[in-house]
């Protein structure tokens, strides 16, 4: 069929870059769904926060202007996921829409997760209650930079890549080398997966960095009252503060608001704190890991996702689809 392309496109860039937007316009333009490629849009009941396209379930399928969007919005605030599991789940939305389909687009920021769908991954171990449970005990009477000190010991390069305040990444990391004796920076080698003979086209949607500060800032203060909400519903059904969803990016700053421990202008400057910091991790991770093609966006006058996704169909030498 004349619609299909050479390579599937994935939409990646730091956050609050506009990828949503984008790549449901391009997934309209295909007549095909989006697979999002984000490890906090998973959670339920958590949508202010991590950006989750607003849908509604239909069918058995997330729905957002009529596109089906997978990969957002199933799993329980209290459930951890791994990077295994989203290629097992991101791999049976790309079988199941057919050889004849466009295939779906890949949008989202959570670059371990793009990289090992598309370049494979080694089987790491499962969790482990013990060894976990040491290391958490260790980071609540020494705080969690201590266990950065040990990472970069034994893994430097997964030191380099886990913020020294991530707690999930650094105990699952030195959990990984405890059970193995290999770094878990061993197990992100490239591995093709068999199955795809085609390879993608990575676009990546690249603000200048004053304006994306300014859209993280707008969206953190237009978020921040709804995520308090969020976490007070969840914890008042009986979720703990700590529970993997609610570790999420600036919900920890507004469940310390709910105790009291800082002012709401407090919590919500944190969090575009942390916000900036994510998403200069994010380019740097996209700019070392694949080969984006970037589209560069000056500021919000020269914001144009329709413009952005015509782009990238004739860039990746897409037929749109009668």
């Amino acid at each position: 069929m004349e619609n299909l392309a050479p390579h599937p496109l994935v939409i990646v860039g730091p956050t609050a870059s506009g990828k949503t937007e984008v790549a449901l316009i391009l997934a309209a333009k295909l007549k095909t769904s989006v697979v999002s490629a984000d490890s906090r849009q998973i959670y339920k009941g958590l949508s202010a926060g991590t950006a989750k396209p607003l849908g509604a379930w239909e069918a058995g399928r997330y729905v957002v202007d009529a596109i089906p969007y997978h990969m957002v919005d199933f799993l329980d605030p209290a459930q951890s996921f791994n990077a295994g599991a989203y290629v097992r789940g991101a791999a049976a939305c790309y079988a199941a829409c057919g050889e004849n389909a466009a295939p779906p687009v890949m949008a989202g920021g959570t670059g371990l997760y793009v990289k090992a769908f598309w370049e494979g991954l080694d089987e790491m171990p499962p969790a482990d209650a013990a060894v976990r449970g040491v290391l958490i005990s260790e980071a609540r009477s020494s705080g969690p930079p201590a266990l950065h000190r040990r990472l970069k010991d034994v893994d430097p390069v997964a030191a380099g890549k886990i913020h020294p305040e991530n707690l999930h990444r650094l105990v699952r990391a030195l959990e990984v080398y405890k059970l193995t004796g290999r770094p878990i920076s061993n197990f992100w080698k490239r591995e093709a997966l068999p199955r795809r003979e085609e390879r993608p086209l990575f676009f990546g949607i690249l603000w200048e960095k004053t304006a994306l500060h300014a859209r993280i800032q707008r969206r953190c203060e237009a978020t921040f009252k709804p995520m308090l909400e969020e976490v007070l519903d969840l914890t008042q059904r009986g979720y703990a503060a700590g529970s993997p969803g609610l570790r999420s990016l600036g919900y920890p700053q507004a469940a310390a608001h709910l105790k009291g421990e800082v002012s709401y202008q407090q919590g919500l400057e944190r969090c575009i704190q942390l916000t900036r910091q994510y998403a200069k991790r994010q380019r740097t991770w996209f700019r070392r890991q694949h080969p984006v093609r970037w589209i560069e966006v000056a500021g919000e006058s020269a914001w144009k996702p329709e413009a952005v996704a015509d782009r990238i169909l004739g860039e990746a030498q897409w037929k749109k689809s009668s």
